[in-house]
């Protein structure tokens, strides 16, 4: 069923490990967050300086302004004479923060957002999966949108050029699937991205 063999030596678990080290690669670092003001603009303390003006940006662990989290931003004007900026939201516009309540602890985390950076990784997957599949790969980044994913539409098994012959590979793979159906694995392999 797969369209590649695994190189001699080498696992289709390494498929799954050469992912994940490419979301490690893609996935920045989390912030400290020492400071929210209650001002218009919001003001964030991050506890150093990794941010540029423009960066879009996830806030967590909020504790106080709930309506912070899981919401993205954007790095507004930066003062840093005082160690922070502006929060802006993703049009460019200040976010108002009075009324929306107190930073009440020091676990908040501010993320710069990650969403496009794996297009930047998709050569070098490329490469490391060369080493570990036959079949030369093509890395197509899953959309970031969350309502939409990419389906490969499989080419036809080789050696079959008719309906009979397709019915005959059918037949062959259920005689020796040992109670697997093929049009379950075929849409287990289709669809790629995760949730």
């Amino acid at each position: 069923m797969p369209r590649s063999e695994i190189q001699p030596n080498r696992d289709a678990q390494e498929i799954g490990e050469a992912v994940i080290g490419i979301w490690f690669k893609a996935l920045p670092t989390a912030v400290g967050v020492w400071g929210i003001s209650n001002t218009n603009p919001v003001m964030i303390r991050p506890a150093w300086p990794a941010f540029l003006q423009g960066d879009e940006i996830w806030l967590s662990n909020i504790d106080g302004i709930p309506s912070l989290e899981n919401v993205k931003f954007k790095v507004g004007p930066i003062d840093a004479g005082r160690g922070e900026f502006a929060l802006h939201d993703v049009n460019d516009r200040p976010v108002n923060g009075t009324g929306l309540g107190r930073y009440a602890g020091r676990n908040g985390l501010v993320t710069r957002d990650a969403v496009g950076n794996l297009e930047d990784f998709k050569q070098e997957l490329e490469v490391v999966l060369s080493k570990i599949l036959v079949a030369r790969p093509m890395v197509v980044v899953d959309p970031a949108d969350g309502q939409s994913i990419h389906v490969v539409l499989p080419r036809i098994p080789d050696g079959v050029r008719s309906r009979q012959d397709l019915i005959d590979y059918l037949a062959r793979f259920h005689q020796y699937a040992q109670n697997q159906h093929y049009h379950e694995e075929l849409g287990k392999v289709t669809l790629f991205g995760c949730r």
